[in-house]
């Protein structure tokens, strides 16, 4: 019988260099040292991505460490990474591309009060909390042509690569969420969805313009029910130019991934692991872990469109009162 430990190096760097996916790069790396020594990674010149996204779990008590969950094809990525966000107690901010260690400056955190006049304590243990989320209109690794947009504290502010502080956007409150779709940020507040547009004829970044109404029934803060745990979702379509909502019974081919930070939409027909018309859950909000021993990690699952049913996702336990599980697409 063949010894696969055994094969020549150059023939094991040819394989790897045919690896199109992290995953299965990762996958081949675990196989023996010597196929670990084979794929370096400037041996690697596929896709530093997840075709689908990750949960980054929980740090482990006394580790730096951050693992990733992939559920394709389903195991766990160990790096040595804090957050794709990186804030450090001084108010610094940095991107951090989790599987590259990459790091791109951002300005600091005190130009997003600096307008407002309010006084940031830099010594405060939320220093790390306080950007809900963040998006990228396109990935730092291939052009430094890409805006970031913040979320903190329900409202928004963005700013370009040299940039010395944050630009606000003006308009919106209460801002629960916020995504990038063909040029344009959609923002979800108290009072429907806003769009900013950053790349038009006459773009005006700064404001943002209202889009569409929701009725109490779509209302952000009903669709979940903190302290509890996620019983069931309601899934709505809204048409961007008229306004109007139309709920949804079925997903068809595509999954969502919902949590604190995230809200994404994958088709999975070619994803291994990954189910159909069901959505990936998260904790909503950290209200609903607050003062619950262990912290957030606890409220998570598939919940199914088609019967109404929640499995687990993930196998193990991962909480965490500051940062519990949350979902990540790394840029390639």
């Amino acid at each position: 019988m063949a010894d696969w430990s055994e094969l020549h190096y150059d023939l094991l760097v040819l394989i790897v260099r045919r690896i199109a996916w992290y995953e299965d790069f990762n996958t081949f790396r675990g196989v023996c040292k010597s196929w670990k020594s084979a794929a370096s990674k400037p041996n690697f010149t596929g896709y530093w991505t997840a075709r689908i996204p990750c949960l980054m779990l929980a740090a482990k008590e006394g580790s730096d460490l951050r693992d990733f969950f992939s559920f394709s094809p389903g195991m766990t990525l160990a790096h040595s990474c804090y957050q794709k966000l990186l804030i450090r107690p001084n108010m610094s901010i940095n991107l951090l591309h989790p599987f590259t260690r990459l790091q791109k400056k951002l300005p600091h955190a005190t130009t997003l009060f600096r307008e407002q006049g309010l006084y940031v304590n830099v010594t405060s243990a939320s220093y790390d909390a306080f950007i809900d989320k963040f998006v990228l209109t396109a990935s730092p690794s291939h052009t430094s042509d890409y805006v970031v947009l913040v979320m903190y504290y329900g409202k928004l502010a963005f700013c370009r690569p040299g940039d010395e502080s944050w630009t606000r956007i003006i308009n919106p409150s209460g801002v629960v969420d916020a995504v990038y779709h063909k040029n344009r940020f959609y923002c979800l507040g108290m009072n429907g969805i806003f769009v900013c547009d950053i790349e038009g004829p006459n773009p005006n970044p700064s404001l943002a313009n209202h889009v569409a109404t929701f009725s109490e029934e779509q209302n952000p803060r009903g669709k979940y029910h903190c302290g509890v745990g996620h019983v069931g979702f309601k899934v709505y379509e809204v048409g961007l130019d008229g306004g109007e909502w139309k709920e949804l019974k079925s997903l068809g081919d595509r999954a969502l991934f919902l949590g604190y930070n995230s809200s994404i939409s994958v088709e999975v027909s070619d994803f291994s692991g990954c189910k159909a018309n069901c959505i990936y859950f998260t904790e909503c909000d950290c209200d609903s872990y607050s003062g619950i021993p262990g912290g957030g990690g606890k409220d998570m699952g598939i919940y199914n469109m088609l019967d109404g049913s929640i499995q687990p996702h993930y196998p193990g336990e991962s909480c965490c009162e500051i940062t519990p599980p949350l979902w990540v697409v790394p840029s390639s």
